[in-house]
């Protein structure tokens, strides 16, 4: 999870960013101030793990 706050410490945005075994961002879910669902960069093939 990834929390963006101002100066004062208040809190601007909420994000999850999840990485594949690579390292590499794959989805980033933004959480707050709107629930936006999931922002997808890479799809995997679920079976063999192989990019689509």
């Amino acid at each position: 999870m990834v929390k963006l706050v101002d100066a004062d410490e208040n809190t601007l945005q909420v994000v999850q960013e999840i990485y594949n075994d690579q390292g590499v961002l794959v989805q980033r879910h933004q959480k707050y101030p709107v629930d936006t669902g999931p922002e997808v960069f890479e799809e995997e093939d679920s079976q063999s793990g192989n990019e689509i």
